[in-house]
């Protein structure tokens, strides 16, 4: 025992679980203000709370700013219905995505004050990392969002500055462990991994990312190890589909929990956690836990 618990001080491992879009919006929201805030995650929060960090996409605005671009689909939320992102375990959420700036920079702003106030950090609005730290593991988290407005006030969020976040990562590693990008990226609606998300992971992952989350497909997509300099592997999930969602049944209905386990030099297993959606809220699904461990990361 008393091994055991010196080669666990000496090689911990932390398990960070990561899930996709988050939409308390439209259907969603006027759902949770008849059921509880934490309704939404009532099923999935004991798989979440056990996770030394867990984070996800956010694809809303929470606040009461009026709206600022003008296109066909706009999301915001009251920011009480977000109360249960941090009762069921999450501990931090990228912004950089293509609604963050439905209500402009106001809206941001209050999206991340009542974040906070729910004890939530968020990443993706500059290149500076939020760092996370777990059993003495730095683990820094980066957003990043591919798609730039055509209408409305771009300030806020982080762009896909491919130069400039290969920098920030590359500098990030000077005082983190590992680590992860969230990136907004991909076609809607297929499961199929386009290449330029392929690119972008191959030269992320030669930058340093340790780790790589992707969102915006709405279903999910291949999770697979990409090489890095020195043998060691990054681990790519191209999208992680819905989780809190007014999705359609079908493909977009179909989501997961990814539990990856963590050590100082990046990623050392992941697993998957079936979800299936129902009224807009994840359930656990019937499937078995699909697990994929490696003994080590070097090729």
């Amino acid at each position: 025992m008393i091994l055991a618990a010196l080669l666990a001080l000496m090689s911990p491992t932390v398990e960070l679980d990561a899930v996709g879009d988050i939409m308390l919006a439209r259907w969603v929201e006027r759902k949770v203000e008849l059921v509880g805030a934490n309704a939404p995650f009532r099923d999935v929060a004991p798989v979440l709370v056990r996770a030394d960090i867990a984070v996800a996409n956010l694809e809303c605005v929470l606040g009461t700013a009026p709206t600022a671009v003008t296109k066909h689909i706009l999301l915001r939320a009251n920011p009480s219905v977000a109360k249960g992102l941090g009762t069921a375990g999450f501990d931090l959420v990228t912004l950089a995505n293509n609604h963050a700036l439905d209500c402009g920079v106001q809206g941001l702003a209050e999206t991340q004050n009542a974040l906070r106030a729910f004890g939530l950090e968020t990443t993706g609005t500059g290149l500076a990392p939020t760092v996370i730290v777990r059993r003495g593991i730095r683990v820094a988290f980066f957003g990043s969002c591919d798609f730039h407005p055509t209408t409305g006030d771009e300030r806020g969020i982080v762009y896909t500055d491919v130069e400039g976040l290969k920098s920030a990562m590359r500098k990030a590693h000077a005082g983190a462990d590992v680590v992860v990008l969230m990136v907004h990226w991909g076609v809607e609606g297929t499961r199929e991994v386009s290449e330029r998300q392929r690119r972008l992971a191959r030269e992320f992952a030669l930058a340093g990312a340790d780790v790589i989350l992707g969102s915006h497909p709405h279903v999910l997509q291949p999770v697979e190890w990409v090489a890095r300099p020195g043998g060691h592997r990054a681990l790519v999930a191209y999208s992680l589909g819905n989780f809190v969602f007014d999705a359609r049944p079908g493909l977009e209905s179909q989501s997961a929990i990814l539990r990856i386990q963590l050590e100082r030099e990046g990623a050392k297993s992941f697993s998957l956690v079936p979800v299936n959606i129902s009224g807009s809220f994840p359930k656990l699904g019937r499937r078995a836990v699909i697990a994929h461990t490696v003994a080590s990361r070097r090729s």
